[in-house]
């Protein structure tokens, strides 16, 4: 497996079942060619994508060419770790050669001239890209909508929202587009639109994948080191979007590790999600974060999978760590005073391009001083520590992604639209690993999904205890 040492992969552990093990599968049995995969892909999104709108590049000279020379490999016997997988990547994300807008009419013509290194990574890998998804504009909404291509919608229900930022990721590998997309997570934006979709989506321990490439850290071209003093370089992250465990741990065990211009990330050697004793793993589950209300729902859904879990052999109880009820103000308060400096720059003397959502942003943040930014941080780090003091007696957690299922169309003004999602952005601010796996109203546009957390850098573990909660719910 040429090349398969710098993706950290190597020792992850392969957790059986999922669409690319079986795609690969038949590649390696010559039952079909990457060449037929990539054409099987491309007659879904033809047929679909006008309508759905979930990816907005489309980039057929490439993933031909990526295609052939993947059947060119596999005739000699080399093989990559995702061979022939077709896959889609957020707007927000930089790939050379391929216009990157993060949904923004201030971006529309902004062509990169490097690629973010985690996509690197799965191009090298055999991965083959298909195009770039939809986003809402700069990805700070919770639906996917924008005045450069318009509304993504729900491949389950048209009239609720496919969510947002990575709504784009989520409609395409649910509407079977392609088996995987990279989005990115910064209060929840890969675990939000994968539970309005009935996918999978899972956010890395911060750190984990480097953040090089994504916007706003691409100027010029060129791809910038993570601003170390930005609240979203500080919390958000890369991770992929899928249609079970298996496929997204797969994904996301060769998106690990340093990158370019982020040196902050360190390389880390990923544990084996396959040999994790899960029944060793005592599990905590909540009815929420407890800083809001919670939908009967949501709560319900929580319950239901912890059952599961509990018929599965682990030992389940009721618990939550205190903290974690103070983690929605803290966020809110490193939000605002964060201030989005990078964004407004970008729009100086051009406001009248914004979208209404982001005009209410640039209204409700201001610039703070250094001093009131380390209160906050402090703050954050009082709390991380009080969580992680807890998870030593319960190493995984189980939450909402939310406080409700995908809202209808046009029913959630700003303030609601962002409400949902304190339980995400709670783990978000705590910088956990966590996967949004769906539990109750699946194949409706009312899907409700949990969070199964982990500790940092156990990453592992989380696949694993999510995994056998899949299983166990499919029966």
């Amino acid at each position: 497996m040429a090349g398969a040492e710098r993706h950290t992969g190597v020792t992850a552990g392969a957790l059986d079942g999922g669409a690319i093990a079986e795609l690969q599968s038949s590649l390696a049995a010559g039952e079909q060619t990457a060449v037929q995969a990539l054409a099987r892909s491309t007659t879904a999104v033809d047929a679909q994508n006008e309508h759905l709108n979930a990816i907005v590049t489309r980039c057929p000279e490439r993933a031909a060419e990526a295609a052939r020379a993947t059947d060119a490999r596999l005739e000699t016997g080399e093989q990559h770790p995702l061979d022939g997988i077709p896959f889609t990547v957020k707007d927000v994300i930089a790939v050379a050669g391929l216009r990157m807008t993060a949904g923004s009419r201030l971006c529309a013509d902004h062509v990169p001239i490097e690629t973010a290194p985690a996509i690197r990574r799965l191009e090298e890998a055999g991965a083959v890209l298909v195009g770039k998804t939809n986003c809402p504009e700069f990805g700070l909404d919770t639906h996917t909508d924008n005045d450069l291509f318009g509304a993504t919608l729900n491949p389950l229900d048209e009239t609720r929202t496919p969510g947002g930022s990575s709504g784009g990721d989520s409609a395409a590998v649910a509407a079977g587009l392609v088996p995987f997309s990279i989005g990115s997570d910064y209060g929840g934006s890969l675990r939000w639109p994968a539970q309005c979709t009935g996918t999978v989506g899972f956010r890395p321990t911060t750190g984990l994948v480097s953040s090089a490439g994504k916007f706003p850290f691409v100027r010029e071209g060129r791809i910038a080191p993570p601003n170390s003093a930005s609240f979203g370089a500080r919390v958000q992250t890369m991770g992929p979007i899928a249609g079970s465990v298996a496929d997204a741990w797969q994904v996301l065990a060769l998106l690990a590790g340093p990158g370019g211009a982020d040196a902050r990330v360190a390389p880390v050697v990923l544990g084996d999600a396959a040999a994790v004793d899960v029944e060793a793993l005592p599990v905590a589950w909540a009815d929420g974060d407890g800083a809001v209300e919670l939908h009967a729902g949501a709560a319900a859904a929580v319950e239901r999978a912890a059952a599961a879990l509990e018929r599965a052999g682990l030992r389940v109880a009721r618990e939550r760590p205190s903290a974690l009820a103070e983690c929605e103000d803290v966020y809110a308060a490193y939000r605002a005073a964060d201030g989005l400096a990078l964004q407004r720059e970008l729009a100086r003397g051009r406001e009248e391009l914004l979208t209404e959502t982001m005009r209410t942003w640039f209204e409700r943040v201001d610039d703070a001083s250094v001093g009131e930014l380390q209160h906050i941080a402090a703050q954050s780090d009082r709390l991380r520590a009080e969580v992680l003091a807890f998870m030593e007696d319960w190493p995984i957690m189980l939450l909402p992604v939310a406080n409700g299922p995908a809202f209808e169309l046009g029913a959630a003004d700003f303030d609601q639209r962002f409400g949902l999602l304190t339980p995400s952005r709670a783990i978000s601010l705590l910088g956990l690993p966590t996967c949004a796996v769906p539990v109750t109203g699946k194949g409706s546009g009312q899907v409700l999904s949990v969070q199964v957390i982990g500790r940092p850098f156990r990453d592992h573990e989380v696949a694993a205890v999510a995994h056998r909660l899949q299983r166990t719910l499919d029966g």
